[in-house]
């Protein structure tokens, strides 16, 4: 405050006055410093609240996000399985089963000459000496080698006088159609067909060719049908029955 403005006001008056004007712009100036102070304070607040719910958000969003795709997946599992799996049956109907047929025809081979050794070891020893000598009777169908002495056979007829010269000779008899029906079912299973064989060696026969006539083999329903009834011939009229 000048002299000049107030000349009659004493010189300690107007430095007094001067001060309070000072203090009160500085009492003005520091309120006003204290509020932008707490106005930037509640700013950095109110945005580090809002940093946090947008982190809060964001992380709850990821979460469901992994849910979703980890309930998809387990979802898709099973279909991709079944995928998988025609695939790979497909795979094995077009080239495995092809390639390892063949070990199967040897599987079942040796299966069947188990079958066979324990047909000859429980039945047939005290005939056949070695397993050899079996299988080689039971491929012939227990008939005789050629260089065998031939026994004579249960059905055939004593030797009958011829006719006379004179005297035409007499018709042959018809053929009998339960014989003949015999006949082919012996030769169907591999067996003597003057009947010259024991139940055991139809029976060994039977499993054997069956076995590979199964439908589950790759056999035919028609073949193993045809193989029941011929054994049903021979049980009858062996009286088997």
């Amino acid at each position: 405050m000048s002299a000049a403005a107030f000349p009659g006001v004493p010189e300690w008056l107007r430095i007094a006055v001067t001060l309070a004007m000072l203090a009160v712009i500085l009492i003005v100036g520091l309120a006003a410093l204290r509020a932008v102070a707490i106005l930037l304070l509640a700013g950095a607040q109110v945005a580090g609240e809002g940093a946090q719910r947008l982190t809060i958000w964001l992380s709850d969003m990821l979460i469901q996000l992994a849910l979703g795709a980890v309930s998809m997946t387990v979802a898709a599992l099973p279909t991709a399985a079944r995928a998988f799996w025609w695939m790979a049956r497909d795979a094995w109907a077009r080239t495995g089963a092809r390639a390892l047929a063949p070990f199967a025809v040897k599987l079942e081979e040796l299966r069947q000459r188990a079958a066979l050794r324990r047909v000859w070891a429980n039945e047939y020893r005290d005939q056949y000496p070695t397993f050899a000598a079996f299988l080689d009777a039971f491929a012939r169908g227990g008939k005789p080698r050629a260089d065998e002495r031939q026994e004579p056979r249960f059905d055939d007829a004593p030797p009958q006088p011829g006719p006379r010269p004179s005297s035409p000779p007499p018709p042959a008899p018809p053929p009998d159609p339960k014989r003949q029906a015999f006949i082919a079912a012996c030769r169907l299973l591999g067996v003597p067909e003057s009947g010259e064989f024991t139940p055991q060696l139809l029976n060994a026969r039977y499993r054997v060719l069956i076995s590979a006539a199964h439908p589950d083999r790759g056999g035919d329903v028609q073949r193993a049908a045809t193989l029941n009834a011929a054994r049903d011939v021979i049980k009858h009229m062996k009286g088997w029955t």
